[in-house]
């Protein structure tokens, strides 16, 4: 942060590299970790490994049913949400 000390505004610089960077939604990233996992446990060799990444796919799709199951659509009203 800077300020310029003509006008006393406050400048915020943001490295180039942060500009035009996208960020995916949180329902998008626990779907994508909960199938990173699933193939996780296809490729684990042992048992215990298997049962592990299992284990945080349920975990990650959880957290992806919550998010969906709080979302109400723009057009609805709130007294339409059961």
């Amino acid at each position: 942060m800077a300020i310029d000390k003509r006008s006393n505004q406050l400048w915020v610089k943001v490295p180039e590299r942060l500009l035009g960077v996208k960020v995916e939604g949180d329902h998008i990233y626990f779907c994508r970790r909960a199938t990173e996992e699933r193939e996780a446990a296809m490729k684990a060799p042992h048992p215990e490994a298997r049962r592990a990444h299992i284990e945080l796919a349920g975990r990650y799709e959880e957290l992806a049913t919550a998010i969906t199951r709080h979302v109400v659509p723009l057009c609805m009203e709130p007294s339409d949400v059961a």
